[in-house]
């Protein structure tokens, strides 16, 4: 284990009926808390890297908008309310963007959002859907996912949206890709053979894909820890939800967290200063 990964939380989404909210939990199961009180549907946590910002998508006012939490004050803010969906992104690594879905302009297309002005820019520009973006270590490319090839697969392109690349071939629904901060693999959820979606990652040129998961479980929703030692999940079997940490190599599962709720969207925050 890496010492790094110990001074962490991570952010999910607990849901009751219809209504949702976030909460976080330490990096050894404890100190549980709630981050949000919007009792709507709430989607996607993001933490900044430097532990000064909670993003997340809420349909506290009817339809899907972006906010944005102070985590020192508990301030909140609407950062991103455009006709159709708003759905949020990961921070870039300096914590200065942000990665949005928007519909605004026809279909789901990729943005990026200038946290400090609010200023927009456009990034992906397709027929097809392009969602769920996340930032690679060095801030130079991004991975998302795109059905342009007919199924759902995820793609690489630089911050411009030029040089696209679809790195996944295996798998008829792949989504949820997360950049590791060592730079290396992307991991992601896709449907395996045994009908459940399974944790893989792949290297970022699209070579070397590995199977993390193999239970008969749903496993969705990855995320690294700061380290890129460890990843986060959620496993979700009949009724139950489980938030699990594994070796990024797929070895010894560990469960972190479980309620008789559903849970989904587990976030690992950064180092905390």
């Amino acid at each position: 284990n890496d010492a790094g990964d110990f001074n962490t939380e991570i952010a999910f989404v607990s849901k009751t009926g219809l209504k949702s909210d976030i909460y976080a939990v330490s990096y050894d199961g404890s100190g549980i808390q709630n981050v949000t009180n919007h009792q709507s549907i709430v989607m996607t946590p993001r933490w900044s890297p430097d532990g000064n910002w909670l993003a997340f998508t809420s349909f506290k006012r009817g339809y899907p908008e972006i906010y944005l939490r102070n985590l020192k004050s508990g301030a909140e803010k609407r950062i991103a309310s455009f006709e159709g969906l708003n759905l949020c992104g990961a921070f870039s690594p300096d914590s200065r963007k942000l990665l949005l879905t928007l519909s605004k302009d026809g279909n789901e297309e990729i943005y990026v959002m200038e946290i400090d002005t609010l200023t927009i820019r456009r990034m992906t520009n397709s027929y097809s859907i392009d969602v769920s973006p996340s930032w690679s270590p060095d801030g130079k490319k991004i991975v998302f996912v795109s059905n342009r090839s007919g199924s759902p697969q995820i793609y690489t392109m630089d911050t411009y949206g030029d040089n696209v690349k679809r790195i996944t071939y295996t798998g008829s629904y792949n989504s949820s890709p997360a950049w590791s901060p060592r730079g290396d693999r992307i991991v992601y959820e896709g449907l395996a053979s045994n009908g459940k979606y399974q944790i893989f990652s792949i290297d970022a040129e699209g070579n070397n894909p590995v199977q993390l998961t193999s239970d008969t479980a749903n496993n969705e929703s990855p995320s690294w820890s700061p380290s890129g030692r460890q990843i986060v999940y959620v496993s979700r079997k009949n009724a139950k939800s489980r938030i699990v940490i594994m070796n990024s190599n797929g070895t010894n599962p560990r469960l972190l967290y479980e309620q008789s709720n559903k849970l989904v969207m587990p976030a690992w925050s950064g180092r905390f200063k």
